[in-house]
């Protein structure tokens, strides 16, 4: 294992871009989605960075009935 910050989706680095602990949960409106996670060791929540998690969130809206635009 690596001793190095990094998104687990797409690989870039901490020196890349901000990485962040994927939320467990969001809310928009009166909605409130569950964000699977994917780690392969002890952790709860995997690291991600704002590009792929602002991805995963418009993916999930394609099949709902509200729209979340990320701004």
């Amino acid at each position: 294992m690596e001793n190095i910050l990094k998104c687990e989706t797409c690989g870039s680095t901490v020196h890349e871009t901000p990485i962040i602990e994927k939320p467990l949960r969001f809310a928009y409106k009166s909605q409130i989605e569950s964000l699977k996670q994917e780690t392969n060791d002890y952790r709860a929540q995997e690291n991600i960075c704002l590009k792929c998690l602002k991805e995963e969130i418009e993916h999930m809206s394609e099949n709902h009935f509200t729209d979340y635009k990320l701004v």
